[in-house]
């Protein structure tokens, strides 16, 4: 999908005021996209790779490897005329992601190539996954393409719960590590930080992110004289995206523990059956009343907690008789707006609760390793899968574990085919369940240019927020001294 950003990179910086400190990268991602000479990680790639070279040329670059992509000839030439003195430029694959983890923490524990007070950067770009029964989540690895962007189907995947026992070495050595995750569901990510380690997040726990967004333009801010937290509060406060980007200082943390889960339904939307956050949320309220009752329960607090906002934050100036309020945000557009979306949310949500869409919750295991929800089976157009895999099976040029492969997925693309088939005999009111979400009002995009207006104001929010729980400490934090 073009419109997601996810790369794993890896960057070991160090940029503390001695002039011994050193900064140190280690690059990886751009997996999961589609065949052909282009990532759409390519942009972000140039970017880092210019910020490396400035760095090597002030005599402050350490050691540095990337491992990213492997099969698209333009993002190879990148990686390979970008990073000219990178001891490692190969592949992102499984095996060199976890020789590359192991390298970093040899170095590291020896204290000799990276020494106490240098910084290590993880920069990670690739296509991510929602969390699943781990601490943090995974990202697409390897040169297979992601045919599910929630759950990263189709590709191979890596966790993230891997750089664990770098980050506790690092935080030993006196090494700050700054960890930099601009794929979908980046959020998670957020479970590494501490008081040595500073992470940014491109997106919240259960958001996508985009080329357009927060993933998209962070890079261009990774800037000589700026630090992590600059750069980040820098681009967030620019972006237009639903995406809620998350930084672990005290302040991020303190907004998104308080915000995040109240808001984020509404900066979910849909734009096809493909990149869809809205229609989930609405088929578990249709098909139970407590979550639909907690939803009106959660925007009642979230609408408190807007109008306590505008009072604390909100300046009264005086001009002669006259006197006029300042507010950090438009606290009444927001909250027209964020009523408007929650009644078209709702009027969804009765209109597939009286169909009994609860259903489509109902999950169909198809072998031993894939399942899928009635939903899934309904949205998905498998007869395009199945005439896409025969043609790919019609090529002489594979090998045996690429015909196995395929093979394998053309089962399941026939036995889902014939779930959904069943599925729509014996339940015909479903056949066109899909357009209560897809053709209300203005059509499909409606939701997303609520989400986004919504966004807009969100950006507002965590900006003047951030500014005024920054006043009450004058404790700095790690992702400000993470010196880029």
């Amino acid at each position: 999908m073009k419109y997601f950003l996810i790369t794993l990179i890896a960057s070991s910086m160090s940029i503390v005021n001695a002039e011994t400190s050193k900064t140190h990268m280690m690059i990886l991602g751009g997996s999961g996209d589609p065949a052909g000479k282009q990532t759409h990680f390519d942009g972000s790639l140039s970017q880092i790779g210019n910020y490396y070279q400035s760095k090597l040329k002030t005599g402050e670059m350490g050691q540095a490897s990337i491992s990213f992509d492997g099969g698209h000839s333009d993002t190879d030439a990148i990686k390979n005329s970008q990073f000219p003195n990178a001891a490692k430029k190969q592949d992102f694959t499984n095996e060199n992601l976890k020789q590359e983890i192991s390298r970093f923490k040899k170095m590291l524990s020896e204290g000799k190539e990276i020494k106490k007070g240098d910084q290590l950067l993880i920069y990670i770009n690739s296509h991510g996954a929602a969390k699943d029964n781990e601490k943090t989540h995974s990202i697409a690895i390897g040169s297979k393409a992601v045919k599910n962007l929630d759950t990263l189907d189709g590709a191979e995947v890596a966790s993230l719960d891997q750089l664990e026992e770098l980050k506790k070495i690092a935080k030993d050595k006196g090494v700050k590590l700054g960890i930099v995750d601009l794929s979908c569901h980046s959020g998670n990510t957020q479970n590494l930080a501490d008081d040595n380690t500073c992470v940014v997040s491109a997106t919240g726990r259960n958001h996508y992110s985009y080329t357009t967004g927060f993933s998209g333009n962070f890079t261009k801010n990774i800037l000589p004289g700026e630090n992590l937290e600059s750069a980040f509060l820098k681009t967030r406060k620019a972006g237009l995206d639903a995406d809620f980007p998350v930084i672990s200082t005290r302040e991020g943390q303190l907004i998104e523990n308080q915000l995040y889960d109240l808001l984020s339904p509404y900066l979910n939307y849909r734009l096809d059956a493909s990149v869809d956050k809205l229609t989930p949320g609405l088929l578990k309220a249709a098909g139970d009343s407590q979550n639909l009752c907690e939803k009106n329960r959660d925007f009642k607090e979230l609408d408190k907690f807007l109008s306590d906002v505008d009072k604390i934050t909100s300046v009264t100036t005086k001009k002669y008789f006259l006197s006029s309020k300042e507010s950090i945000v438009n606290f009444e557009d927001l909250k027209k707006t964020l009523r408007d979306y929650k009644n078209v949310q709702d009027k969804l949500t009765m209109q597939l609760k009286a169909m009994n869409a609860g259903r489509l919750n109902t999950k169909v295991q198809i072998n031993e390793s894939n399942s899928y929800t009635w939903a899934e089976l309904l949205n998905a157009d498998w007869n395009k899968w199945v005439k896409m895999t025969e043609q790919q099976l019609a090529s002489k040029n594979l090998s045996a574990n690429d015909r196995k492969m395929y093979e394998r997925n053309l089962a399941v693309y026939k036995k889902s085919q014939e779930e959904k088939t069943k599925i729509l005999r014996d339940n015909p009111g479903l056949a066109n369940y899909k357009d209560v979400v897809k053709n209300y009002d203005e059509g499909r995009n409606l939701s997303k240019r609520w989400a986004d207006k919504i966004a807009e104001h969100e950006k507002k929010l965590f900006d003047g927020l951030y500014k005024q729980y920054a006043r009450q400490t004058t404790k700095s934090n790690v992702c400000r001294e993470f010196k880029l």
